[in-house]
């Protein structure tokens, strides 16, 4: 293992300057017109929803549509299609499980470390694996820390299989009418889910300890969330969902980035919705996450903090369709995500990697 000095050095250092690391642009994956097309979908399922009657259904339905574009990016489509059917999935059942553990302080402890420990661990499958399970976690801690969600636990995973469907069809569809072959060439397959986690159950392996290290840091931030009977209990569970990685070094870089990126996003959603003086009516709202769900299309593989600000002002807009006042929980919101970070790099001092395999 390590030695605390040395862990320290990575997690305030990592492989470079940290700040420099959380800010760089890698220009070969910023999204332009995927984006354009991809945020498209996701705003006119907002808006049809606030036309017919239902703003309560557009925080389910419009993160099922904006997680299920990011699954699978960068993969031939023969292989994204899979990869995206499998992310619907589990943000289903993730959605459904935070859901009905939500009014339960303790079964929600409990349920979230379970959760966390296979979202974390499942990384060792691949990226692909290694994303689908952050979104399911993330979602999971969202709709856990929303206790009074007016909308039925079930109903809410249906709104996110909707969503989620809804942007399949669009990615998949025009692809299979242009070139129908390539949605069926998944090129070589890969091995096996479980054969490849097979061969990280060792309790030296980096990803089994990541695994753990997130099921503590998200039940500490689960508790911490619930003290005093915050309004915003799911934003330190999911602040520390997005910001964990295996690596020292990458998660502080993520924690920099969320820092920067969550500031960044509060600011603009308290221009656009409270100093401009534009007390947004639901399609105002529609138009403004979005804009932010375009702006986490674009960076989200090439900017992080970036894409941070986009997230955040999506997240603001569609809470904000269910009543919370953006310019009450601004700060707080900034403040947790200071507490998500300390609770974050705190915990990647537990179970710390070799020597070895820290260097690899």
């Amino acid at each position: 293992m390590s030695t605390a000095k040395e862990h320290l050095r990575h997690v305030l250092v990592g492989s470079g300057g940290v700040v420099r690391d959380s800010i760089a642009l890698d220009r070969s994956k910023v999204l332009i017109w995927q984006a354009v097309y991809r945020a498209a979908v996701v705003t006119v399922l907002i808006v049809m929803v606030i036309a017919l009657g239902a703003p309560h259904d557009a925080l389910a339905l419009g993160a099922g549509s904006l997680f299920v574009a990011l699954a699978g990016e960068f993969q031939r489509i023969g292989r994204r299609w899979r990869l995206m059917l499998w992310t619907l999935l589990w943000i289903t059942v993730g959605t459904y499980l935070g859901g009905i553990v939500s009014d339960n302080l303790v079964l929600r402890i409990v349920v979230s470390a379970v959760v966390a420990l296979i979202c974390g661990f499942v990384v060792a499958a691949g990226p692909g694996a290694g994303i689908a399970g952050l979104l399911t976690l993330v979602l999971f801690t969202v709709f856990g820390g929303i206790p009074s969600n007016p909308v039925s636990d079930l109903h809410t995973a249906l709104l996110v299989a909707l969503g989620g469907l809804v942007q399949f069809v669009a990615i998949v569809v025009p692809v299979l009418v242009r070139r129908p072959g390539a949605v069926f060439d998944g090129g070589e397959q890969p091995v096996a889910l479980l054969t490849r986690l097979r061969s990280h159950l060792s309790a030296n392996d980096l990803m089994m300890r990541h695994g753990f290290r997130l099921a503590v840091a998200i039940s500490i931030a689960t508790m911490v969330a619930s003290a005093g009977s915050r309004p915003n209990q799911y934003w330190i569970p999911m602040t520390v969902a997005w910001m964990t990685r295996p690596d020292a070094g990458g998660t502080v870089t993520r924690v920099v980035g969320r820092i920067i990126g969550t500031v960044g996003g509060v600011l603009v959603a308290l221009v656009l919705i409270d100093v401009l003086g534009m007390r947004p009516n639901g399609y105002l709202l529609a138009l403004i996450a979005g804009a932010g769900a375009l702006l986490a299309l674009i960076f989200i593989w090439a900017e992080y903090p970036l894409a941070v600000v986009g997230v955040t002002l999506f997240v603001i807009a569609l809470l904000t369709l269910l009543g919370e006042s953006a310019d009450q929980s601004a700060g707080l919101r900034v403040v947790d995500t200071l507490i998500a970070g300390l609770i974050t790099v705190v915990c990647s001092f537990l179970w710390r990697p070799s020597a070895i395999a820290a260097k690899t």
